[in-house]
């Protein structure tokens, strides 16, 4: 026998589902953009609404950016929700290794799929002579 759900009532989940996202964008948005901001003033690194300047950008701008979601995290998902860390996908420690390769497997096929999209698409050459430059400048 199947249970009978009313559309109001999937309505809401989804509305309740669709409110716990928006929420998490805006207070992952938010604490990365002050710890961006707080990381910039401590270090007197320029950082800017496009992120921060300088040799160390990506390092220093990634490393604020998992800080950031990390925080946001848990402020929405595990103190306001209540949601356990198991249910939030942070199981056993016991595996941390296999989670780490995998995850580190899926980043590099990522970056491979965006230099080949980007020298397919606009003819990016990739090199040591070139890196990241459009054709033709």
């Amino acid at each position: 026998m199947t249970a009978r759900v009313s559309f109001g009532e999937r309505a809401r989940a989804v509305a309740a589902a669709v409110g716990w996202i928006l929420l998490f964008a805006a207070a992952g948005l938010t604490a990365t953009v002050l710890l961006g901001w707080s990381v910039g003033w401590a270090t007197g690194m320029e950082w800017r609404w496009d992120g921060p300047s300088g040799s160390w950008a990506m390092v220093s701008g990634g490393a604020v950016t998992v800080a950031g979601l990390g925080l946001a995290t848990w402020l929405v998902g595990h103190r306001w929700n209540g949601k356990s860390w198991t249910s939030l996908g942070w199981g056993a420690p016991r595996r941390w290794g296999a989670r780490l390769a995998v995850g580190v497997g899926l980043g590099g096929v990522m970056a491979a799929l965006a230099v080949t999209l980007a020298v397919v698409a606009s003819g990016a050459r990739v090199g040591p002579d070139g890196a990241g430059e459009p054709a033709g400048h």
